[in-house]
């Protein structure tokens, strides 16, 4: 069980609303004066179902996102925390939000945070509404989605007991009024989605729906919490973040009517709510618990996965799976991203500006290096985008110099010269990418991201590897190699699928591993190796090209017998493997193999026997793959869960499945299974007819006669099965010249196979 104390901090605006948290939780906290910034804390201990929890709240003092992000990060660097949860009120955007409802911020949008004005005349212009996009931490969000169906007994207490002190708060003759009218409800309800943040208090129906302009699902407004999701989604090894308001007005032309024949009795009844939301969650070991209980699936790799050590190691971890799995997709990253512009030409900077503050982006400017040294100076920024050709120092130099003062901001180089010539120049300098001018925006968008990613993963390195001096260049070096392996391999077919998985559980494990402290330099080289087999795989099997099985098991064993030498790897396979000329099913057994020798390696935990062996059987025909290790056998209670949908042998959210290989394998109209022999022992096989392993050795042939490009073997010939024609898609036989082979060539050399 994890006894480790958790470290919740509580972002509060007004004093009377943290007289509400006190009149909860009791009179337990006690002072804690920062003298530095003149600020004073509040800590109390508490007890919940996850175990012990410390909760640190500060009170704002004033409405406002400025202070509040102030505040908040003053409170970051006094304590590091595990969790930031900033309580208050909102106003309802929406009809099916009613007072007193609990509203979960899935995401703030800080709407007003980089606004700019534009048009109209002398007595008329608009504002665009335009600033930072934060989302709250998934895990919390979905526990709120699911708290009345998980913890429906808590979540009961919780409405009976706000229904309860409503009929004390609120005057009878008010309440039923507002029952009747359908602007409170009987039991409160806890709702979840998107709610604005910003220097407005809302009473304008007009002014809701300019709001909803920008996002049509937004469900409430409030003024702290933008300030507090800025201070910490800034920091390098962020805390989980989330936001708890309870909804006192309506933010239309009747609030001011609602506080006068209410009084404050609807400001404290929506607070209190919010609180008591707080405490049933907190009763519910939401927030206080810092690592997950171990699933069914652990339960297989209790030998590979282990709960990681500290607070620090628990927000790394999650950090930097991130940071490695977001490729791919739509990102909100450019949303308030500091970006400082050098350009000599004043009209191309201009256009330049607009172009980036359009999408979100912070920009400043600077027509010189010496002018942009200056300026990061006093003002720092995250990316630099710089062109080449300055007057005085140009952009190499420039580059150059912010890496020697300001290493963990990474610099974006572009020119109108190409970049063939000057590849070498770049990467000398430290830069991170060299952009083409004229800049085409989604090139430049998609270079400014992952440079922000970069200096992301810069802080990371640079706050938990602080002697590791070049481990944030083979993160960045991960990361491109997963982006061009999601580039290339992004379709639903069911062979990229797989490798998805195959990649995802890289991640993590490299990840388990850094945090567990066996390196992040040398795990990430390999992890890198890894992306560049699976990536060799995939393109050898999109051009029908034979994949070499034999070799790269003997590889393998090689591999495995180096890194574990306790471990005894023995590889059979005949000396004529017919099989390697067709391309599907060697990718099949590769991918089973890889998979099934990673789940024998963690069982034995480095040390005893593997076998692997391949068998062509002519007279039946098939061929199969047996891979078996000498651990001990899977329990017979999980016997019947091994190849159920999701599951995985290294735990939730790892590997790629057995379930999958087992879907790999049938769409041949073969299948996987468990063989007999003691330990563990998995089987594949796969029907081929004679004419197909004879069409495979006639493919094989023609290639090593380098008879041209190796042709695609007829399905016909395969399997023989005309059943099984109709299901099958066939593999594209070639898809143009690709980039991915030169740059992980490049990387890290062609893989051995």
């Amino acid at each position: 069980m994890n006894t480790a104390m958790s470290e919740i901090g509580l972002v509060i605006a007004l004093p009377e609303e943290f007289e509400r948290l006190l009149a909860l939780f009791g009179s337990g906290f006690s002072q804690v004066h920062d003298p530095e910034h003149g600020e004073y804390y509040y800590e109390l201990h508490v007890s919940s179902g996850a175990g012990p929890c410390r909760i640190l709240a500060a009170v704002v003092g004033s409405m406002g996102t400025d202070r509040a992000g102030r505040v908040t990060e003053r409170l970051l660097q006094h304590r590091k925390l595990d969790t930031l949860v900033t309580l208050g009120m909102a106003g309802s955007l929406h009809d099916s939000l009613k007072l007193g409802d609990v509203i979960i911020a899935d995401q703030i949008d800080s709407y007003l945070s980089s606004a700019k004005a534009v048009g109209g005349t002398d007595a008329e212009f608009e504002v665009e509404r335009r600033g930072s996009v934060y989302r709250s931490d998934h895990g919390l969000v979905q526990r709120a989605v699911n708290f009345p169906f998980v913890e429906h007994v808590l979540h009961s207490r919780w409405q009976l007991e706000c229904a309860t002190r409503a009929e004390k708060a609120i005057p009878s003759r008010l309440l039923q009024e507002l029952i009747a009218r359908g602007l409170i409800r009987q039991l409160p309800e806890l709702r979840v989605g998107h709610v604005a943040s910003g220097p407005f208090v809302s009473a304008s129906t007009g002014f809701n729906k300019w709001l909803q302009q920008r996002d049509g699902t937004l469900l409430a407004i409030e003024m702290e919490a933008a300030g507090s999701y800025a201070a910490a989604h800034e920091r390098a090894l962020p805390p989980r973040v989330v936001a708890i308001r309870g909804v006192s007005d309506l933010a239309n032309e009747t609030k001011d009517a609602l506080e006068s024949v209410s009084g404050d009795a609807l400001r404290r009844y929506a607070m209190e709510n919010a609180v008591r939301f707080l405490s049933a969650w907190m009763a519910a070991g939401t927030l206080c618990n810092l690592e997950a209980a171990p699933s069914e699936h652990d339960v297989l790799a209790s030998s590979e996965v282990k709960a990681v050590p500290t607070l620090l190691g628990s927000q790394l971890h999650r950090l930097l799976i991130e940071a490695m799995l977001d490729v791919g997709q739509p990102q909100d990253i450019l949303s308030g991203l500091r970006v400082l512009l050098v350009e000599d030409d004043a009209i191309e900077r201009r256009s330049l500006c607009r172009i980036l503050e359009r999408a979100g982006v912070l920009t400043r400017e600077a027509s010189t290096g010496e002018e942009a040294l200056s300026m990061l100076s006093n003002h720092p920024c995250s990316v630099v985008l710089s062109d080449l050709h300055l007057p005085g120092m140009d952009g190499f130099a420039l580059c150059r110099k912010i890496q020697r003062k300001w290493p963990n901001v990474p610099t974006v180089i572009g020119s109108g010269f190409g970049a063939s010539d000057m590849r070498q120049d770049v990467e000398d300098c430290g830069a991170v990418a060299f952009v083409n001018k004229p800049y085409h925006s989604s090139v430049l968008f998609a270079e400014l991201r992952e440079a922000a990613q970069c200096h992301r993963l810069r802080l990371v390195a640079a706050e938990t590897w602080p002697h590791e001096s070049q481990t944030w260049v083979m993160l960045s070096r991960c990361r491109r190699a997963i982006a061009e392996f999601v580039q290339h391999n992004g379709s639903q077919e069911l062979f990229e699928t797989v490798m998805r998985h195959k990649v995802k559980e890289c991640v993590h494990s490299w990840a388990r591993g850094a945090v567990s402290g066996t390196g992040c330099a040398d795990g990430a080289e390999r992890l890198l190796l890894q992306i560049a087999k699976l990536s060799e795989i995939m393109m050898r099997l999109k051009h029908g090209v034979p994949l070499g099985l034999g070799k790269y098991l003997e590889a393998m064993k090689a591999d495995l017998e180096d890194a574990y030498p306790e471990l005894i790897v023995q590889v059979t396979v005949p000396q004529q493997l017919h099989v390697e000329g067709l391309p599907e099913v060697s990718a099949l057994f590769l991918l089973a193999c890889i998979e099934l020798v990673d789940n024998a390696k963690d069982a034995l935990n480095g040390s005893g026997q593997i076998q692997i062996e391949i068998r062509e059987h002519r007279t039946l025909p098939k061929v199969s793959l047996k891979v078996w290790n000498s651990g001990p056998p899977i329990p017979p209670t999980y016997l019947d869960q091994v190849f159920r949908e999701g599951f995985s042998t290294k735990g939730e959210c790892r590997g790629m499945g057995l379930s999958l290989l087992r879907r790999l394998a049938r769409r041949f109209d073969g299948d996987l299974g468990l063989g007999r022999r003691p330990g563990v022992e998995f089987v594949v096989t796969v029907p081929l007819s004679n004419q197909g392993l004879d069409s495979a050795q006639s493919t094989i042939a023609d290639a090593r006669e380098g008879l041209g490009e190796p042709r695609q073997v007829s399905q016909i010939h395969l399997l023989g099965s005309a059943a099984h024609l109709g299901r099958v898609e066939r593999i594209a036989h070639a898809i143009g010249q690709s980039t991915q082979r030169e740059t992980l060539s490049r990387l890290v050399g062609v893989p051995r196979f």
